[in-house]
């Protein structure tokens, strides 16, 4: 790295530690600007693309595409990953089904140093494919924590199944993240089918002129995938595409008929 990268990460090394003193964890974008400029010549934009690579490099964290963490960078991905651990292992969630409110987030973060930073790390949660906020407004969707129905495993199985316009094939995972759909669901949340159940492991999504089914309910390595109308080859790019993102930019997996 050049010499003023290395200053620059390490006063903010120094910062980290001034600032977990403090229960503090997170400094403003004005805050490393400042930092920056102390080694740099100030440029907003060299500065953010230096906070992007120290965030590839998982020194910090950095979401400068997320509107409610650009602002911010989190100097202790320690404590923001511990955070994150407490909303998906809450007891509670799956009573819920999944569902919980912006209030009860105290519950997850009832410490001090949490709580001066729920809307930042309600943020996190949607910024690492967590949860989602419901179109109310007021609620968010844990999808790992969404139930297991069997009488809405069959709505879902049912839906439009004697229709023949109906592209069905499988993707197998074979080396992918175990939680490939519900990263999918929160990525996609905006198209989510309005009138149908979203389950843990089966969602509908309305994409592109068309009804895509995404089900990994039969095998955990495998995503079925059923689409009824649109235009079919660009649906399997954008699914393909979307897929390779989660999984860091590997090829697309293997797919076959089942």
């Amino acid at each position: 790295l050049p010499a003023p990268w290395l200053a620059v990460r390490q006063a903010l090394a120094e910062r980290a530690q001034t600032e977990r003193a403090q229960n503090q964890h997170m400094i403003s974008e004005a805050e490393y600007f400042a930092i920056y400029a102390r080694h740099l010549p100030m440029d907003p934009l060299a500065a953010r693309h230096l906070s992007r690579y120290l965030h590839q490099t998982g020194m910090l964290l950095h979401f400068q595409n997320i509107p409610q963490l650009s602002d911010w960078l989190i100097l202790d991905p320690a404590w923001a990953m511990s955070a994150v651990s407490r909303v998906v292992h809450y007891p509670l969630l799956r009573q819920q089904g999944g569902i919980f409110s912006a209030s009860e987030v105290a519950n997850f973060w009832p410490e001090a140093g949490y709580q001066q930073r729920q809307t930042q790390l309600l943020a996190l949660l949607l910024a690492l494919e967590l949860a989602y906020p419901l179109p109310d407004g007021e609620r968010w969707c844990l999808p790992q924590a969404l139930p297991e129905s069997p009488e809405l495993c069959k709505q879902l199985r049912l839906y439009r199944e004697q229709e023949r316009d109906i592209h069905p094939y499988t993707l197998a995972i074979t080396f992918g993240p175990g939680n490939a759909l519900s990263r999918l669901i929160v990525r996609l949340h905006r198209f989510l089918h309005p009138a149908l159940p979203v389950l843990r492991f089966d969602a509908v999504f309305c994409l592109h002129g068309a009804e895509v089914r995404l089900d990994c309910s039969t095998y955990a390595s495998e995503i079925g995938i059923k689409i009824w109308g649109g235009d079919r080859v660009r649906i399997d790019a954008f699914i393909h595409a979307q897929l390779r993102e989660i999984n860091h930019g590997h090829a697309a997996w293997p797919v076959f008929m089942r």
